[in-house]
């Protein structure tokens, strides 16, 4: 029960995905560098029990947002990258690695927004605001079956209140509860809490 040093990554992340791969090995993708926000481009698998890294060098510019990439493990295997941006990817950590697009979705940007995958290659993406900066978020939602021949986002029915900054949990029925968050702009502001 204590902690160890593990294998040092290629650059420092703040704000990063860690992605359990079928294999056992781990995923550390994205983040920043530094308090500038300069992203960490270059994707790191975490290998052998903990014990090895390796860096997926043929990945290292993708126009991905860098915090908190919401990344699940695709039926296919591959890593499917749903955001924040508009373009969402999947993410083949063979090799040196290689990103391709799926599909775009149809709101675009969700700026704080979340995702989740709710069933096998089933992946619904909700609220979240057009720009970092906008102070108004949405209450969309959408959802992508990754198992279908040509996966595309489509809409579904909306959020009653539009969020920024919030929780989508999966519950053991399947179903999604969307929790907390907030209405207002993107500086923290208790005042447009939504619980």
């Amino acid at each position: 029960n204590t902690w160890s040093s593990g294998p040092t990554m290629n650059n420092k992340r703040w704000y990063p995905t860690a992605t359990t791969l079928p294999s056992g090995d781990i995923l550390n993708l994205l983040g920043s560098i530094d308090t500038t926000f300069t992203p960490n481009e270059i994707p790191d698998v975490t290998i052998n029990d903990a014990t090895g890294i390796r860096s997926l060098t043929g990945v290292s510019t993708a126009n991905l947002f860098y915090n908190y990439p919401r990344a699940f493990v695709a039926p296919n295997g591959k890593v499917f990258i749903a955001g924040m941006e508009k373009t969402s990817r999947y993410l083949d950590t063979s090799g040196a690695g290689a990103y391709r697009t799926v599909a775009s979705s149809l709101y675009g940007l969700r700026a704080y927004g979340s995702a989740v995958m709710y069933d096998t290659g089933k992946v619904l993406i909700v609220g979240g605001a057009p720009s970092d900066s906008d102070a108004i978020p949405t209450n969309t939602a959408e959802v992508i079956d990754l198992n279908a021949r040509r996966p595309a986002w489509r809409n579904v029915s909306p959020m009653a209140f539009a969020r920024r900054y919030l929780n989508a949990t999966l519950l053991a029925d399947g179903k999604v509860l969307i929790s907390g968050g907030s209405s207002g702009s993107p500086e923290e502001d208790c005042t447009g809490a939504i619980s």
